[in-house]
């Protein structure tokens, strides 16, 4: 079997992750000119998008695909930067089951604990979340390819396995050869001018007139069911939590700054 492990200078990222919440990739000269933030749901993809819009001078764009799925672009050019933003795995698992974006009226109507051990399954619900597809493919109402494993086509055994491999997918932008920043956003949170201080420092990009001003409009939270929904406080067992750790790659989280829940 393929060896499809991270590699590089993963034990620097692991440090900084771990330390400062964020880590940075250069492997470009740039000039960096254009930007796309990629994550899973619940992990603040729209906020550290905002922020660096407003911020920063770097055009965003959603060129490299669906800013929630698996790296699918045809090339990554040296002027381009990726943000991957990550989050802890029990508030993005509890994230989810409270707004689990693209899901069918099945799987919003599981209990929280049925919901972490069940395959995942999303649809194409809504054309305008998916802009970079072709309006001729016609596949709304469809199931959501991007949500399945990108090389079997299997569904994932649970969220948790999906989460590895698309984590896994974030990492490999080391291996492409891109330049890349990673961000925990509960780290982003807590300092987000550190944060794009740190960016502009480690990528040469200048400020905006405007500069930095917190985002007061909670993002990402328009979400609503389509189905009547049984209790959605994600109250954890510890059954849950042991079924979590159980199931998510160690690896991969601490690589991220995360530690068993």
């Amino acid at each position: 079997m393929a060896d499809t492990s991270p590699r590089g200078d993963f034990d620097a990222m692991a440090r900084n992750m771990a330390i400062e919440g964020w880590h940075f990739h250069r492997a470009t000269d740039g000039p960096f000119d254009r930007f796309q933030v990629m994550g899973e749901r619940g992990c603040g993809t729209n906020v550290v998008r905002k922020s660096i819009t407003k911020a920063l001078r770097i055009a965003r764009t959603e060129a490299l695909g669906w800013k929630h799925g698996f790296p699918m672009m045809v090339g990554i050019p040296p002027t381009f930067l990726t943000i991957c933003a990550v989050r802890a795995p029990k508030p993005w698992a509890s994230s989810l089951y409270q707004r689990p974006w693209h899901a069918p009226a099945g799987v919003q109507q599981r209990s929280f604990a049925d919901f972490l051990r069940s395959p995942w399954q999303a649809e194409i619900d809504n054309m305008n979340h998916f802009e970079q597809v072709h309006p001729q493919l016609a596949p709304l109402g469809q199931e959501l390819q991007w949500d399945r494993h990108p090389v079997t086509g299997h569904r994932f055994a649970n969220i948790f396995e999906m989460r590895n491999a698309k984590h896994s997918g974030l990492l490999s932008f080391v291996n492409r050869g891109a330049s890349v920043a990673y961000v925990a956003l509960d780290r982003f949170n807590a300092d987000p001018q550190g944060f794009l201080d740190a960016l502009a420092a480690a990528f040469d990009l200048a400020g905006t007139e405007r500069g930095y001003r917190p985002i007061t409009r909670r993002m990402g939270n328009l979400w609503s069911a389509t189905v009547p929904r049984p209790d959605i406080s994600a109250t954890w067992a510890p059954e849950d939590i042991a079924f979590m750790n159980d199931q998510l790659e160690p690896r991969i989280e601490s690589l991220f700054g995360f530690a068993p829940a």
